[in-house]
């Protein structure tokens, strides 16, 4: 059974308000800009000013969340925990890179298999992603800026908070440790384009949540694999593909990376899949 607190002080956390509130302020931002962009006459194209919109779209809901849990009486710390001991990071940095590369390799065997399926939608939807954020900005450098700070700091902070920190709460209080992992590694997947593979990295990041302990480990390593791909399209940059395009090769690449990183993410899920007499995160930390 799961070692249960006495008092749950996640109970009045309705995580329906949550989707609410982010429904809303799509609605509400979506209309705001396009009102926007047409009485200045700017370009709709713009990434920047989408990336911004974005930021208030993903950061509002964690203000709230923060009032809420003020009010309940759930203080952040817990939930965030504390930095692991300098020992523990070269290991956490290893399965960490491990994570990243086998659910690349999930990302590229998804892809190869949507081709097989739907080759055109698979080519626009590779080259949407390949398109890069400077390709239609008046300001490139600032585009590219926005662009890191977007997937870098501001996505893997707050998806981290809300998923990983209350919604797993929430859910292993009402469903179980097991159905709150799966819930919100699907809930996680769907806000991603290719969502499988999110949903992959959802779970484990849930289960280096559970083994540190601390939020900000999981969010270092969601920001270390936005960041990775960041740079090998700085360093390798793709070129736009045609609907004759063979993804055999997306094929290969998928196969080798989770041929290499698949026995270091099993041996871990094995290890730190939640253990039913532990306390979740927060309550741990709060006991300590």
């Amino acid at each position: 059974m799961l070692n249960l607190p006495a008092i749950d002080p996640f109970l009045k956390f309705k995580t329906r308000n949550i989707f609410i509130l982010f429904f809303i302020l799509v609605v509400e931002l979506v209309l705001i800009s396009d009102f926007v962009l047409l009485f200045f006459n700017w370009n709709s194209d713009e990434p920047i000013f989408y990336d911004l919109i974005s930021w208030l779209i993903i950061s509002l809901p964690c203000i709230w969340i923060l009032h809420r849990l003020h009010q309940l009486s759930i203080h952040p710390k817990y939930l965030i925990g504390k930095l692991p001991s300098r020992d523990r990071w070269l290991s956490l940095c290893g399965i960490a890179v491990a994570i990243c590369l086998f659910t690349w390799g999930i990302d590229l065997l998804f892809f190869y298999s949507l081709s097989l399926v739907s080759p055109s939608l698979t080519v626009s939807l590779v080259n949407w992603l390949q398109d890069p954020p400077t390709s239609t900005s008046a300001l490139p450098i600032l585009a590219c800026l926005t662009n890191i700070i977007s997937l870098v700091i501001v996505a893997p902070i707050t998806e981290e908070f809300i998923v990983r920190g209350i919604l797993i709460h929430r859910w292993a209080m009402k469903w179980g440790v097991s159905s709150a992992i799966l819930v919100s590694a699907i809930i996680f997947g769907l806000g991603h384009i290719v969502p499988f593979g999110a949903a992959v990295f959802g779970i484990l990041m849930t289960l280096l949540y559970f083994k540190t302990r601390t939020l900000i480990v999981p969010a270092i390593a969601h920001a270390m694999n936005n960041a990775a791909t960041i740079i090998l399209e700085f360093f390798f940059p793709s070129q736009q593909i045609t609907i004759n395009y063979n993804f055999s090769e997306y094929l290969r690449w998928g196969i080798v990376l989770i041929i290499i990183s698949a026995p270091f993410v099993l041996r871990f899920v094995y290890k730190n899949w939640y253990k039913q007499q532990l306390f979740l995160p927060y309550f741990t930390n709060a006991s300590q």
